[in-house]
């Protein structure tokens, strides 16, 4: 009696799926009354035989119990994708109704990260592509004059390159003193590098779906009779220009490929290598002008002991972070 009950909740999640476009409101309500019905002892085998992962099946799962309070403007302005839709039943209901009068009538097509941003915002939270304060700041600060003008009270000049963590010390002192008497900080401008951060995020975009597309395509070809299914995750899984790193591993991950990621997104890395990094325009004037062999050999011991209280950090660090942090005292 349990496996005919269990058979027909598939049956009908199955229907609904392979129809997404059309009731993809129905497929989380089929997953949340199945869920709801089945003993724990069927729900390993029945996720098993699902058209999807288990981890989808929890999302569709938080959908179908939030669907009741999804009013009709609601329903209308998310796409049938399940990330999207996952994203904003994510949300409190407070911030559901919040989000819905903020959004105006005409916006884009929505997106994922706009509900991330405007969840990140709402709540206070940094916002992922916001730069640091200090890069911030540097950005926008007017050219710097060598006269310094009236309108600053003052300047300092570098003699010498001055170590990253002298870097950190100076600007944090800075914006102490600027606090106490009232003042802002003003950097000079940062040189712009050429950014290929656009070339390397379609270059994963286009070799994750093209890994995907060929996976899925396999596993139609095995199993004919599931082929709508498949078709439905495929068109899930595709990965849009305004999709981030975070949304292209889960959709590796959805097929078995998540350790393929890394591999990606180094190759994307050193097929469009950044042409020199950003940096201010001050170091022009002491290029070439160490800091003390003293000073670099302090920060050389502290690095030392960072990892050694940390062992597990190196394993964390990226060949550009290993650079980055021993470019002052090599």
């Amino acid at each position: 009696m349990l496996l005919l009950e269990a058979g027909e909740h598939l049956e009908k999640i199955g229907q609904a799926y392979g129809q997404l476009q059309e009731k993809f409101w129905e497929v989380g309500p089929a997953c949340a009354e199945a869920f709801d019905k089945l003993p724990k002892e069927l729900r390993k085998e029945f996720v098993s035989r699902l058209p999807f992962s288990r981890s989808n099946y929890s999302k569709w799962i938080a959908i179908g119990k939030a669907v009741d309070d999804l009013d009709d403007r609601m329903r209308e302005i998310i796409p049938p994708k399940l990330s999207i839709a996952y994203e904003f039943v994510l949300l409190e209901k407070p911030e559901r109704t919040r989000f819905l009068e903020e959004r105006p009538i005409k916006a884009p097509p929505l997106r994922r990260a706009d509900i991330i941003q405007w969840k990140r915002k709402n709540r206070g939270e940094p916002v992922a592509n916001e730069a640091s304060k200090s890069v911030e700041k540097r950005k926008t600060s007017a050219q710097a004059d060598p006269a310094v003008p009236g309108r600053y009270y003052g300047a300092l000049k570098p003699k010498r390159l001055l170590t990253s963590s002298e870097t950190e010390a100076l600007d944090k002192q800075l914006e102490e003193i600027a606090q106490t008497f009232d003042m802002e900080v003003a950097f000079p401008p940062i040189v712009p590098a050429k950014d290929t951060t656009a070339k390397v995020v379609t270059h994963m975009r286009r070799q994750i779906n093209k890994l995907i597309r060929h996976t899925l395509k396999v596993r139609a070809e095995q199993n004919p009779g599931r082929k709508k299914s498949i078709s439905a995750l495929a068109r899930e899984l595709r990965i849009l220009p305004e999709d981030d790193e975070e949304r292209m591993r889960d959709s590796l991950d959805e097929v078995g490929l998540a350790h393929e990621f890394d591999r990606i997104r180094s190759e994307a890395h050193d097929l469009y290598p950044m042409e020199g990094p950003g940096y201010p325009a001050w170091l022009d004037a002491v290029d070439g002008i160490s800091p003390p062999r003293a000073v670099r050999e302090e920060e050389a011991e502290e690095l030392r002991r960072q990892l050694a209280r940390r062992p597990d950090a190196l394993s964390r660090l990226t060949a550009d972070d290993i650079r980055t942090r021993t470019a002052d005292f090599r």
